[in-house]
């Protein structure tokens, strides 16, 4: 009687063993390794959705996130990589004769807009990803160049504004080159340093702050009451700007058509970086992003570089150079 009882013993450790083996398996070490799970305050666990990743070169500039697609596109030792973010699979790279000094996609949609140098000209170029299409678009002169800054894009007036870096005698100057539909080249700003520029999206309005926190609407100097220096920082879908008081962070002004509609203020002014991109504005913390226009708080993971928000997902680039998107 004994020995069964004995036996009857091992063989329930047995089944024990035998069973709990497989479930270590699948949640330490298939799970860990696949997938994020987080605990819900009733105890309950979610498995959310793979992180998606996509490993950078060092050197890489000008990383964007291609809307309504699976792409990021960036440049490097003057290239353009075109990738796929759910499984890091090069789409494309694009070689040009001279190198690329600037990419970034327009129009939430699947073209690629960048700029060559060469020969004392810029050339403006297109790329349409669902057709695997080059075009060329324009040259224009520009003497001195050393960088592209910013490029802006309105699809509501078709005009270009390319806001390009030029240096002589070691002195670095802006110059904000004007590229309508007909393809007419005009210099709307000349010889000025500047830190920051904004289009709004329903009428040709140029809007920039220069290295002295002056800002200029439509060429004009903004001023408000006895204030005339403001940080520029973004525009809404609705053409309305939002300036930070430089005599008090706390004090955000919503200006609309030259004139200040009403006031915001933020309590916390110890934000790092201003993420301001397609009519949306963030304030970027240590450890989360504050959305200026909707005031609410999204958490991100510390020491990351934000390449954009959309209403659903957050991309960044984090220390070990890995572009990740996430779900908010």
């Amino acid at each position: 009687m004994k020995r069964i009882i004995k036996k009857l013993i091992i063989y329930s450790i047995i089944g024990v063993v035998i069973t709990l083996t497989p479930l270590y398996y699948v949640n330490n070490v298939l799970l860990s390794e696949n997938t994020d799970i987080s605990e819900e305050k009733k105890g309950s666990f979610i498995v959310n959705a793979l992180n998606l990743h996509v490993k950078l070169p060092e050197g890489a500039e000008y990383v964007s996130r291609v809307h309504d697609t699976d792409y990021v596109t960036y440049v490097n030792k003057g290239n353009i990589y075109i990738k796929n973010i759910k499984n890091d699979k090069l789409v494309k790279e694009i070689n040009e004769l001279n190198p690329v000094v600037y990419a970034a996609p327009i129009d939430n949609g699947s073209i690629v807009m960048y700029f060559v140098y060469a020969n004392g000209r810029l050339y403006i170029k297109t790329y349409d990803i669902a057709r695997d299409e080059s075009a060329d678009h324009k040259a224009f002169p520009v003497k001195n160049f050393y960088r592209i800054d910013d490029v802006k894009y309105s699809k509501y007036t078709n005009v270009i504004y390319v806001n390009v870096e030029t240096k002589a005698k070691n002195e670095i100057q802006n110059n904000i080159y004007r590229i309508n539909i007909m393809k007419t080249v005009s210099i709307a700003v000349s010889n000025k340093k500047i830190d920051a520029v904004n289009l709004l999206n329903n009428e040709d309005v140029l809007v920039y702050e220069d290295y002295k926190n002056n800002v200029y609407i439509n060429n004009r100097l903004f001023k408000y009451g006895k204030e005339n220096k403001f940080k520029l920082l973004g525009v809404d879908e609705d053409d309305n700007l939002y300036l930070m008081s430089m005599e008090d962070a706390k004090t955000i002004y919503v200006v609309k058509d030259e004139r200040v509609s009403y006031q915001m203020n933020i309590d916390d002014t110890s934000y790092e970086d201003v993420y301001s991109k397609d009519n949306r504005i963030y304030l970027v913390y240590k450890d989360h992003v504050y959305d200026l226009i909707n005031q609410k708080n999204i958490r991100i993971k510390p020491d990351v570089k934000i390449i954009d928000i959309s209403d659903s997902t957050i991309t960044y680039v984090d220390s070990q150079n890995l572009i990740t998107e996430e779900d908010i």
